[in-house]
């Protein structure tokens, strides 16, 4: 059974390359969330956060294991719980990384 925690894991691995990626350019690594945060608000959620992590995964090259599960994860999310559930879900999001980051040994 895929869970949030799962969520929480392929989106912590996105983040983490993303941010990565951007080191290795050089570049001080944008605020990934943010742009996750912003796509959670708009009137059509689920397409507009599907769309940043597309964009992120052709940056960044091969997907996390389990990406496929997120666009099911999320429809049930608004499905079952309602919209403000996923922007919910998006605010607590680097919150809930960190914690899956400490959890893993990795901070």
């Amino acid at each position: 059974v895929w869970t949030g925690l799962d969520f929480v894991r392929v989106t912590y691995e996105l983040a983490k390359r993303w941010a990565a990626k951007k080191a290795s350019e050089g570049k001080r690594p944008t605020d990934w969330y943010l742009e996750f945060r912003e796509a959670a608000k708009s009137s059509n959620r689920v397409e507009a956060m599907l769309a940043v992590i597309g964009r992120t995964v052709s940056e960044v090259g091969a997907p996390p294991q389990g990406l496929k599960e997120v666009e099911k994860f999320l429809r049930w999310l608004e499905r079952s719980r309602g919209p403000r559930a996923i922007e919910d879900l998006i605010y607590s999001l680097p919150y809930l990384c960190s914690y899956y980051q400490a959890a893993e040994g990795g901070g």
